[in-house]
């Protein structure tokens, strides 16, 4: 996770455990080549297994795409 975006995840996510629901939220990621990519979490708590389940999406390309856009808009 972006240094910047730890504060808002683990929010996210103690805000998912504290409503026993799920949620779903974007955040900022470096890659392993130091690159920034965005992701789209799904974050689910399983009261009966006392677990935090997380899928991440890589949307950097459909970020990439809005902003095109915007920018041809503009």
């Amino acid at each position: 996770v972006a240094p910047d975006d730890v504060p808002l995840v683990l929010k996210h996510v103690d805000e998912v455990k504290e409503e026993l629901g799920s949620r779903e939220f974007e955040s900022r990621m470096v890659r392993h080549d130091g690159q920034q990519g965005f992701t789209l979490w799904s974050v689910h708590w399983s009261v009966s297994e006392r677990s935090l389940f997380c899928v991440l999406h890589d949307i950097t390309a459909r970020k990439e795409a809005e902003r095109l856009r915007q920018e041809v808009i503009s």
